[in-house]
Order: C-alpha cells, then structure tokens, then sequence
C-alpha cells in the first residue's frame, strides 16, 4: 500500500507464507522466493538512522496527546501503557489479567511472566495511579484473559503498522514505532534523576558481567519509587 510504513514488508511475509504452503502442498515444486534475502544496511547506515526519543515537558505532552489519536480505545491505553511503563509491545500486548495485581487507585505489580520476556527471565513491573488507571478503565469481558485484546478476534492485538497511522500523523513523524515510548521512559527516568542500575531494571535490561552473575538485588523500593516520580511528572504534564 503506497505510503504506509512497513506494507511492503508485510506483504513480502505473507506472500512467502503462502509460497511455502503451496509447496508443501505439492502445487510449487519451489517457492519463487526461496532464497530471497531483504538488503541489509551497513553498519553506518544504521547508526545514521535516527531514533525518535521525546524528552523534556512539551515533547512528552504531545506525544501523550497523539498517542490519544488513535482509532481504537483499546490500542489508545496499550501504547499509553507503554510509553507510562517502557515494556516491549509484544509483552503488553500478552499481558493477562492473572498476572495483574492492583492494590488500591495508586500503586499495583504487573507480574510479566519469563515466557514474554526476551530475556528469558520473570519480571515484576511496579504500577502507578496512570498506570493503574489505565487497567481498572478497560472494559473486561467475562472469560477475557488478555487485558488489551484486538475487539475483531480477542487475541493479541497486531497490525501495528496500520493502527499507527493516526498517531504518526499528529506527530508529523512517518517512522514513529513502539520502541521510540520504550526509549522515552528509560530516557525520562533520567531526566528526574533516578539512578542508572535502578533505570536499567526498569526497562528489564540485566546487569552486564560479573555484576551481573554476583548482583541479584531488584532494588524493588528505588523502583517503586522511580514509577511513581514517573507517573506524577507525566500526570502533571497531561493534566485532568
């Protein structure tokens, strides 16, 4: 679809999706895209790439304003969630109901399971008065596990690209992605002075080497704390 980030690509996976299925089913003796390779950058092509981070009062305000822009409520708070958060797309968009405790309007755990997580390792995510907002405000089903499900199937919302396309344009930003709220968090911790071992874990990165092997401390209360001087400072930031 022309003008739509990242179409290309879909198509591409779909199409050798297919291909493969008509092999298997005898109809293809080869897929005509059997070893077909996407160009890789250069090393200086990446690292000339930028990569959008939103710092300071006025950026994080209007990012918050677009990411209320998009369509669809339900994918509206996910990417709230994820910008108030700085978990990956992927472990909230799986994010059950059974791994949620909300202890009263202020304070709640995400218990993120070490089956999402890249790492391979379980995670407890400290919550705030937004972030709890947020998951008292969705609109559970009976039986609905998921807590930001796609409404069309109940499964994992997906189509991130084209659920994008709203929020990318009140930005004025044609290759924002997920990952640019993920690098705003671990960004803004810093901005309000929380220290850099506390930051890391909040965005579940792992203690690098030896520190690693021999510091198993989760630093709960600094990152409890750390949460809610987030949550505050944005909620000072969008207001009511």
């Amino acid at each position: 679809v022309k003008g739509k980030p990242g179409a290309a690509q879909g198509f591409r996976e779909k199409l050798g999706t297919f291909l493969n299925y008509c092999v298997d089913r005898g109809h293809l003796h080869a897929s005509p895209m059997a070893g077909y390779r996407k160009p890789r950058k250069t090393r200086a092509e990446r690292l000339g790439q930028p990569r959008l981070t939103y710092t300071g009062p006025e950026a994080l305000a209007a990012l918050w304003k677009a990411l209320g822009a998009a369509r669809d409520p339900i994918f509206r708070d996910l990417l709230r969630f994820a910008l108030l958060t700085g978990q990956r797309r992927g472990e909230i968009a799986q994010m059950q109901w059974s791994d949620v405790e909300i202890h009263d309007e202020e304070t709640g755990i995400w218990h993120l399971p070490a089956s999402l997580r890249k790492t391979g390792d379980a995670m407890s995510v400290p919550l705030g008065p937004l972030s709890v907002a947020i998951l008292k405000a969705q609109p559970r089903q009976a039986g609905e596990t998921l807590v930001f499900p796609s409404r069309k199937t109940g499964r994992p919302i997906s189509g991130w690209g084209q659920r994008l396309d709203t929020v990318r344009a009140a930005l004025g930003e044609p290759t924002f992605g997920l990952h640019a709220l993920r690098r705003s968090y671990r960004s803004g911790l810093t901005d309000l002075g929380v220290d850099p071992d506390t930051a890391e874990l909040m965005i579940g990165h792992k203690r690098p080497g030896l520190i690693g092997v021999y510091d198993k401390s989760s630093v709960w209360d600094r990152r409890v704390e750390a949460q809610r001087l987030w949550e505050n400072n944005m909620a000072e930031l969008t207001g009511p």
